[in-house]
């Protein structure tokens, strides 16, 4: 009987979408063709919650925490891990850490470029070329974010190595009934609250409307400030949630808002699709590449007009709401299958 190949997957260790991504496709593995393995990695300490779930996906869990700025020890400590543990493959999700992997020759080293390409610093630039160097495969999670890439990177730019793979999620564990039949509509938003969300113009906008409840799920820098600010009895400060809570969530919202000055591949958008709501999003880059008007409320980032006009329009107009719902779902079905994910790359881990 031929060995198991051995995929570890590193992600970070605080809030964000790498460690979703990476355990969907873990759990897409429904056959266990592949022994996992997960490394945390990063400042944050990981949410229980994540753990906990690490913990049932994989056959082993690893956290190697870092301090901020460049840490030498930590980094030396993740290239000890990987010739400790051997894996055969690597899915890398954290860039700063890229030379470190690419140092460990036994592994096939997979780059996945999670960050919007919109909001790279200069440093992640770096990151983004070097991976065009050393790893064996870099993925981008859409057409046109890997196009993107290959205009910045120029001459750096590998095409042998490079692939579009969609992220998938597990659409069976979504509730797809709608209408909710709520007495009050509820909107929601689900995603970090930082620098890269588009939260305080959507409070702004909410305020000025009558009718409706806003629930805020997330965690982040500007949670507190923002919480002090926007005081209602109509907004409810939810915090952190565990991803069965986030389901459940999701479950009795009747308009989901995408608030943010960029994305990759919103893995909470993504949610919200399986979970047949319609939707209100930012048309920046991450989100109109991907999404177009068929299938949400296109509003401008800081625009608290377009904020209000968008939430009033839903709130009012039940046969636009489910216009979008219906939209929503068709495209979860079609394009956002966790499924299609592992296939894509159980064909890079076989070449």
């Amino acid at each position: 009987m031929p060995v198991k190949q051995k995929i570890l997957h590193i992600i970070y260790s605080g809030l964000g979408g790498t460690s979703a991504y990476a355990f969907n496709l873990i759990i897409a593995d429904k056959s266990n063709i592949y022994t996992h393995e997960i490394l945390f990695y990063g400042i944050e300490d990981i949410p229980t919650a994540q753990y906990e779930k690490a913990k049932l996906l994989a056959h082993s869990v690893y956290f190697i925490k870092k301090t901020q700025g460049i840490d030498i020890k930590s980094r030396k400590a993740v290239l000890a891990l990987l010739k400790k543990q051997t894996p055969n493959v690597i899915t890398l999700h954290v860039n700063s850490i890229i030379v470190e992997c690419s140092l460990y020759k036994q592994a096939k080293l997979i780059f996945v470029e999670h960050q919007s390409n919109q909001l790279k610093t200069k440093k992640e630039w770096v990151w983004s070329v070097i991976a065009q160097l050393k790893a064996d495969f870099v993925v981008s999670l859409s057409r046109s974010y890997n196009s993107e890439i290959k205009r910045y990177t120029r001459l750096f730019y590998q095409k042998n190595k490079n692939k579009i793979i969609k992220t998938g999620i597990d659409l069976d564990v979504y509730q797809s009934t709608y209408p909710r039949n709520n007495d009050k509509l509820k909107i929601g938003v689900v995603s970090r609250i930082n620098n890269f969300r588009d939260h305080e113009t959507l409070l702004k906008a909410f305020n000025s409307i009558e009718g409706g409840d806003l629930y805020i799920a997330g965690d982040g820098p500007l949670k507190h400030s923002l919480e002090v600010k926007y005081i209602s009895k109509n907004i409810h400060w939810l915090g952190l949630l565990s991803e069965n809570e986030v389901i459940k969530l999701l479950s009795e919202l009747d308009i989901f808002v995408m608030a943010s000055f960029g994305e990759t591949n919103s893995i909470a958008l993504m949610q919200a699709q399986a979970s047949k709501l319609p939707i209100i999003a930012c048309n920046v880059k991450g989100i109109n590449n991907i999404l177009s008007s068929k299938y949400c409320v296109y509003v401008e980032p800081e625009n608290i007009d377009d904020y209000r006009t968008a939430i009033k329009k839903l709130l009012a107009d039940k046969n636009k709401r489910q216009e979008l719902s219906e939209a929503s779902y068709n495209f979860a079905l079609q394009n956002l299958s966790n499924k299609d994910m592992f296939k894509a790359y159980s064909k890079l881990i076989d070449e």
